[in-house]
């Protein structure tokens, strides 16, 4: 999901630059930074925060849910 939102926003963002500013080095440094940023980032990002995210949320989701 987060994926999928992060991938539109990327895209809407490479299409609306590159309508704006078809000839400036904008669109490649977009296109040279962004991939290689969300290649990094998003992995990291989703193995650190989706774990700690689920040990957090369903103990106090099924104790709710429970009592």
């Amino acid at each position: 999901m987060v994926l999928l939102f992060l991938s539109s926003l990327y895209n809407l963002l490479s299409y609306s630059h590159i309508s704006l500013y078809p000839y400036s080095p904008i669109p490649s440094f977009l296109h040279s930074f962004i991939p290689s940023f969300l290649h990094s980032f998003i992995p990291s990002f989703l193995h650190s925060f989706i774990p700690s995210f689920l040990h957090s949320f369903i103990p106090s989701l099924s104790h709710s849910l429970i009592y």
